[in-house]
């Protein structure tokens, strides 16, 4: 890697500005000056990826396919990999700018929300050791914007390709067969760095491209109106994140690109061996296929080694075998993967023969109408599919049974050890990393584990340490809360966070019930005896999801409320955080206190966003599901489980007026209730009523009123013990430390 001093960077950055760019000095702005200072840490990346490119399968090569990718700060991030935090913020200060207002400038691409997208750029950031070229389609509005207005969401357009990434390296154009036509899918790489910077990694983006109409003049005579309607489905394939496919045109632009994607991955893959003079197949490379998305990937593999390698359908079909991994979030037994033959002959037709060979090949009985499940095709061709989770191995086993009529003959492997967490840990809280590297005597990233060597007990030295970066962490959340939301915030107060996409089946409604109780309770008696509580919670819904953004409704009717009663003494506080990403969970992370991951047992099988914020010290509150359960088989005391299992849940189903009835005969669910609809808070009575009709239409199906009185004894649990600082700072350490369990280097 090539060094440079801060005058060294002071010319690189003079010269992007006003030589390459030929800017005059009036023009240069912070934005400028951040994308000058980007590329020119990118030219200096290059000088060691250039050769690594050249030795390609020097070792084994994996390539990734998701549809979901969470980046963050690529400029702060690749600064302090190489060494040259320090460099940059003296070089910016000789030119007259301020370091952390250039790193504010940063524009990352919006590829992803959720656990997938943070598990498969984790997959890509963390492995040192095997090389990795992860694949995904670049998303021009690949996330919208939340914005709370009238305490209700509103989505706003957000176009990171609009604007000039510097990170990204516009790559080949290949010619692809969809909806009947050749259309080019143009490669945008951006290099992304790893502990060892011999190892430089690549993010691959396809952009879908149809460079004109063929025949304009008719379209402007006002003909030719199915011309431009493939002209628009074609550019649509890399524009929008999940399209909806609720309707034909949806299902025909889902499908559409799952078959770019996996067909501009492989043939990319098929360059790269025919650079290799002796191909050995099977040691060569891995293909990791992340959730359901990316399954077509197989039938479109078959076709292409075929084709450029003379194989057999037969063995072509042995790699799919040997070479695959699959993993996935949810529980199969819950989740489809279906597409009827007539679609897949309109949208792309050359893989039906290899469909029909994999059905023929395996006896798959073939449903009429003709729809190919490819659930099916996977349990059958897929050799690695790795639960990550004890509850999704239950499920992949159910699964396996619905989709091909049998019971399963091997054991499916619970792979939740997927990567080297000590790079979460880098990333959102240094100074904690560095204490806990000098205790482990274990100060590289490359070393999952940092977190393993570290001692059952702590010295009380070591503790005071911990508890110190802990507070003047939650000091600098107080700073930015005041900053951007103009709340007063008591740092000594417990730090609670659920931040993740609403949806029903995580029940944030439950903590908006415990929160409106808590409220009442202290207009009641404003001297109760608590622990002061600060609540953050954020996520964003779905436009068309309206039982979650009725919650997220209200959860900002009652944040106005509580943060504006000066009567209850700042005893609560409530912060929505807006437009949730990555970047700002990361930063949150560090200065919480106890993470919430309350989904209804059995429907998030998964679920090990936990980690982000154990590995910080957070205690964990949690229900009875996903990585949840293995937590707390480590006997360990910082895991709070409460209400009802996966097996309660299933034989529980109650009709609408049973459910009302119950409701009420439970004096504390029914008394919050009640003293809702009798309070003065209209707005928060008709945002309640909104969220309280489609519970009962559903007949508690998420099992939110059931497991309300559990949630709440929980907490009196947790306060309790927050109180003695000696046996909280134990069951922190112990969150720390036993997230060493779920950390690997990631071999494949």
């Amino acid at each position: 890697m090539i060094k440079v001093d801060k005058y060294d960077l002071v010319n690189r950055i003079e010269e992007e500005l006003y030589i390459r760019n030929s800017l005059e000095t009036y023009e240069v702005n912070k934005t400028e000056v951040y994308k000058a200072l980007a590329k020119c840490i990118r030219d200096i990346i290059a000088y060691s990826w250039s050769p690594s490119k050249d030795k390609l399968f020097s070792k084994k090569q994996i390539y990734l396919f998701s549809f979901e990718y969470n980046t963050s700060n690529f400029l702060s991030k690749n600064l302090n990999y190489l060494g040259l935090s320090q460099v940059a913020r003296e070089s910016l200060g000789i030119l007259g700018y301020n370091f952390d207002e250039i790193l504010n400038c940063e524009v990352f691409p919006l590829l992803g929300e959720g656990e997938l997208g943070d598990l498969s750029y984790f997959m890509l950031e963390s492995n040192c050791k095997n090389k990795v070229k992860a694949y995904g389609l670049r998303y021009e509005n690949g996330r919208f914007k939340q914005e709370i207005i009238d305490h209700r969401q509103v989505e706003m357009v957000k176009s990171w390709t609009m604007e000039e990434f510097p990170w990204e390296i516009k790559r080949n154009r290949e010619d692809i067969n969809i909806f009947g036509k050749n259309i080019k899918s143009t490669s945008y790489d951006i290099k992304v760095l790893t502990k060892n910077l011999e190892n430089i990694n690549v993010l691959r983006l396809f952009e879908s491209n149809i460079e004109r109409l063929t025949y304009p003049m008719k379209i402007i005579e006002g003909e030719g109106l199915k011309e431009i309607e493939s002209y628009m489905l074609i550019n649509s394939l890399s524009r929008f994140l999940y399209m909806e496919d609720v309707n034909p045109m949806g299902k025909k632009i889902r499908l559409g690109q799952e078959y770019f994607l996996a067909s501009s991955g492989v043939k990319d893959i098929v360059k790269d061996l025919k650079r290799e003079k002796e191909i050995d197949f099977k040691n060569k490379f891995t293909i990791l296929l992340n959730e359901n998305h990316t399954l077509i990937t197989i039938p479109v593999f078959i076709k292409e080694f075929c084709d450029n390698f003379r194989l057999t359908k037969e063995e072509a079909l042995k790699l799919v075998e040997t070479n695959f991994q699959y993993r996935s979030f949810e529980g199969i037994d819950i989740n489809k993967k279906i597409w009827s033959e007539s679609l897949i002959r309109e949208v792309c037709p050359d893989i039906l023969e290899y469909l029909d060979f994999i059905y023929d090949f395996f006896e798959i009985e073939v449903q009429n109408p003709k729809y190919y499940n490819f659930y099916e095709i996977l349990f059958h061709t897929v050799k690695n599919i790795f639960p990550m989770s004890k509850m999704q191995r239950d499920s992949f086993y159910k699964g396996y049974e619905i989709n091909t009529g049998e019971k399963p003959v091997r054991e499916y492997e619970v792979q939740n050890k997927l990567l080297n967490i000590a790079p979460w840990l880098w990333e959102s809280n240094p100074k904690l990393y560095g204490l806990l590297s000098a205790i482990s005597d274990k100060n590289s990233l490359q070393n999952p584990n940092l977190l393993k060597a570290l001692p059952e007990k702590f010295t009380d030295e070591q503790q005071s340490s911990v508890i110190k970066i802990k507070d003047e962490n939650k000091l600098k959340i107080k700073s930015m809360v005041y900053r951007k939301y103009k709340v007063i915030l008591n740092p000594k107060s417990i730090y609670v966070m659920q931040l993740e996409t609403f949806q029903e089946k995580r029940r944030q409604f439950l903590t908006c019930l415990y929160l409106t109780e808590k409220y009442f309770e202290l207009i009641d008696n404003s001297n109760l005896d608590m622990p002061d509580v600060t609540y953050f919670i954020g996520g964003l819904s779905s436009p068309k999801y309206l039982a979650s953004k009725y919650v997220i409704r209200y959860i900002n009717v009652l944040k106005d409320l509580v943060n504006s009663d000066l009567s209850i003494k700042d005893k609560l506080k409530i912060v929505f955080i807006e437009d949730l990403n990555r970047e700002k969970m990361m930063s949150l992370s560090k200065g919480c206190d106890v993470v919430e991951q309350i989904a209804t047992p059995g429907l998030e099988v998964v679920a090990n966003n936990v980690l982000n914020f154990m590995i910080n010290g957070s205690l964990v509150m949690g229900s009875r599901t996903g990585i949840n359960l293995e937590l707390s088989e480590t006997k360990k005391e910082f895991i709070y489980l409460f209400g009802s299992s996966k097996e309660e849940i299933e034989g529980s189903f109650r009709d609408c007026s049973k459910v009302e009835e119950n409701i009420f005969k439970k004096s504390r669910l029914g008394n919050v209730i009640n003293k809702i609809r009798n309070s003065n808070f209209i707005e928060l009575k008709d945002s309640f009523e909104e969220i309280y009709n489609l519970i009962l239409k559903y007949n508690d199906s998420f099992q939110v009123f059931r497991d309300y009185d559990d949630y709440y004894g929980t907490w009196k649990e947790i306060e309790k013990d927050y109180r003695d600082k000696r046996v909280w700072t134990k069951k922190s350490l112990q969150s720390i430390r036993s997230c060493g369990e779920f950390s690997n280097s990631f071999e494949i």
